[in-house]
């Protein structure tokens, strides 16, 4: 072209198939386009799309790889409502879901955070922030036991410090080490009377001693 654009296409493939009334149908695609055509500033796009059942059947944005901006691999670019990101293992469908019409993100297996020297400017590997000047909103942390029968002295959730144990007072670190807890149980859970009990812990001599009881 001798008068680029942005959104100008530069290629398309199609995958068609026949639908159940044998009309020709184009089931996914992919194709490239300009995001910015100016020169020494120039920016592409890769999409990929599917027809989606959700979507009445319509082509629906799925994946773009996109070199505007900030340059990003962007999962429901369209933020629509009905297109999901989610990860499988072995045993969980759902081990990480990111539900686009409730706006939340859910993992279901546990998950490690590590933060390398120096790999972060900060002194903290894992953050809370709630971007807001409402006085009623905070940025919280819960720990739910979401269990179909309660009973008293379930644990519903519990902190645990470790760190590395060695074979002499500041010899090479041997293994991982637990050192303390704080311990949530719920003592009663009789409706309209519910109660809970906090444990601290603290190790002592090698061994996991009750420290305070709330």
């Amino acid at each position: 072209s001798t008068s680029p654009a942005a959104n100008d296409d530069l290629g398309h493939i199609q995958f068609q198939g026949k639908n159940s009334l044998a009309a020709t149908t184009t089931y996914a695609d992919f194709f490239a386009d300009i995001l910015d055509p100016t020169d020494g500033a120039e920016a592409g796009r890769f999409n990929f799309r599917v027809r989606a059942n959700t979507n009445s059947g319509n082509i629906t944005d799925m994946l773009s790889i996109r070199g505007d901006g900030n340059p990003a691999v962007v999962v429901n670019d369209s933020g629509r409502a009905d297109v999901d990101f989610r990860v499988e293992t072995d045993n969980q469908t759902n081990a990480f879901l990111m539900d686009a019409s409730a706006d939340t993100a859910t993992f279901n297996v546990p998950m490690t955070i590590n933060q390398q020297s120096n790999a972060l400017s900060t002194d903290f590997a894992l953050q809370l922030t709630e971007d807001t000047d409402d006085a009623n909103q905070s940025p919280d942390f819960f720990l739910y036991k979401n269990s179909a029968t309660p009973a008293n002295g379930d644990d519903i959730g519990s902190i645990q410090f470790y760190g590395n144990n060695a074979p002499s007072s500041g010899g090479a670190k041997n293994l991982k080490h637990i050192y303390g807890s704080i311990v949530m149980d719920m003592a009663d859970v009789v409706t309209n009377q519910e109660s809970g009990r906090m444990f601290i812990q603290i190790l002592k001599a090698g061994t996991l001693r009750q420290g305070i009881t709330i």
